[in-house]
């Protein structure tokens, strides 16, 4: 049977205090977003590392049920742009294994700047082979990667394509696993 997971990118946002965590203290924030929604794509690795320990908070503060979504940080999609991909993935790995089960993708965002490159995306893809734990979706933003190679390189590999909406690249509504990970950017 198919799962649906419904959930934002973030949850500590200042402007939300006054509308949806009206009361709640915000070391409870977390704790109180959990009871609303049933996944949340943790945008905060985008720009550093967590610690084992804040994982580990964020899996006992959440009920059995939770889901994670680590949106992976931006030093090998973006600073290195796939390269050498090996170690950057395993550093991932290593710092998301606190949140045991209740991690369920990792979303690769990749920068505007990147062309296409088939051979630098399957080395990558290869790469997150070490991580088989976790379901792995890339999002795209360059219009050269929208095409049937990119599909197909994404389906051998077994990696999820992000849906995204967005002005500035292509709604690319592609299907290449079993798993459907849409991001929905403000303006629709």
């Amino acid at each position: 049977m198919s799962q649906l997971y419904i959930g934002t990118s973030g949850w500590s946002y200042q402007h939300w205090k006054d509308c949806f965590y009206t009361g709640i203290a915000q070391k409870n924030w977390l704790k109180f977003y959990a009871t609303r929604f049933s996944t949340v794509e943790i945008n905060s690795t985008f720009y550093r590392l967590q610690t084992p320990d804040t994982f580990s908070r964020w899996f006992d503060e959440t009920p059995s049920t939770f889901r994670f979504a680590l949106k992976a940080h931006h030093y090998l999609t973006h600073n290195k742009k796939l390269l050498d991909p090996d170690a950057s993935v395993l550093i991932e790995k290593n710092h998301a294994l606190a949140l045991q089960e209740k991690i369920i993708a990792v979303l690769w965002q990749l920068p505007a700047t990147l062309d296409k490159d088939l051979i630098r995306l399957n080395v990558f893809l290869q790469a997150l082979q070490q991580w088989p734990e976790v379901r792995h979706i890339v999002e795209f933003r360059h219009h050269s990667w929208f095409d049937d190679e990119t599909a197909d390189c994404l389906e051998k590999a077994g990696i999820a394509n992000c849906v995204s909406d967005a002005n500035d690249w292509p709604l690319w509504e592609l299907i290449t696993t079993d798993l459907v990970y849409i991001r929905l950017h403000g303006h629709t």
